[in-house]
């Protein structure tokens, strides 16, 4: 995955259920793609 940039997550297209967008270079950094269009950032 390249960077989790703002761009890459807006382009994520939506999926019947909620998934997960990982930045390999930064461990546990993330984006979470709802069904409904919400992204959010995150850190696990």
């Amino acid at each position: 995955m390249p960077k989790l940039t703002k761009s890459v997550v807006d382009k994520s297209p939506t999926r019947e259920s909620q998934y997960s967008v990982w930045w390999c270079e930064l461990k546990g950094f993330g984006a979470l793609i709802m069904p409904w269009g919400t992204r959010t950032y995150f850190v696990d």
